[in-house]
């Protein structure tokens, strides 16, 4: 979540950056919007976009 302020966007991308380096099926993905750390809960269809093409 870019509002996030428990855990920022910038903390997040950075642990990202180290998680690779041991997975190379890690993805980095960005949820949009104003709803901060519980955004998850609210913009479920950009979730679902994230989802998707890990269940099909």
């Amino acid at each position: 979540m870019d509002t996030d302020y428990f855990f920022t966007a910038n903390e997040i991308k950075t642990a990202f950056q180290e998680v690779k380096y041991y997975k190379n099926n890690a993805f980095y993905h960005e949820i949009k919007s104003i709803h901060g750390h519980d955004a998850f809960l609210i913009e479920f269809e950009q979730l679902n976009n994230i989802l998707k093409p890990i269940f099909n």
